[in-house]
């Protein structure tokens, strides 16, 4: 990921979240206007705000709901290999969720907010991801995630037949 990502903090709720994301990533956080108390940077309105950064090519890590997010830069979605991560974080930091840009680093930074937060990171492992060119350049994850010396050969098994973790 050539780009420092933002942090997006939507509401009060989700600003300790927001905070330790931050904090973990080395990243600004941009708090809504009325909402969140302190942040580096303020916006009005959450779908211009990340709209806006989408369009300027920076990632975007949002606490808030996924369908926030999608919504903002659904319009502008035309080719992933060039679009930035976009990744949404439940307010209480539980589950984080790589939206797009899987490409671009989006997976692995799902990883290691995650592991920030001692939470789960829903990065689904497809073979197409883990064979696609662009994934083996900027993304190996997907393939230490189904060697055995990183995980039960049986779990890998089960992922690649059933693409989901049982």
């Amino acid at each position: 990921m050539a780009l420092t990502p933002v942090v997006l903090a939507l509401n009060a709720s989700g600003l300790a979240v927001a905070q330790s994301i931050a904090q973990a990533l080395d990243a600004p956080l941009h708090g809504r206007r009325g909402r969140v108390g302190r942040a580096d940077a303020f916006f009005d309105n959450a779908l211009d705000h990340a709209r806006d950064l989408f369009a300027a090519g920076t990632p975007i890590v949002g606490v808030c709901a996924s369908g926030i997010l999608i919504r903002a830069v659904a319009p502008l979605l035309s080719d992933k290999t060039q679009e930035p991560p976009v990744v949404s974080v439940a307010d209480d930091g539980s589950v984080v969720v790589p939206l797009l840009g899987g490409h671009r680093g989006a997976n692995r930074m799902a990883r290691k907010i995650a592991e920030a937060l001692d939470s789960t990171a829903a990065v689904m492992c497809t073979i197409f991801t883990a064979c696609d060119a662009t994934a083996l350049n900027h993304e190996l994850s997907c393939l230490r995630f189904v060697n055995r010396d990183h995980g039960s050969n049986l779990e890998c098994q089960k992922v690649a037949q059933t693409g989901f973790k049982q």
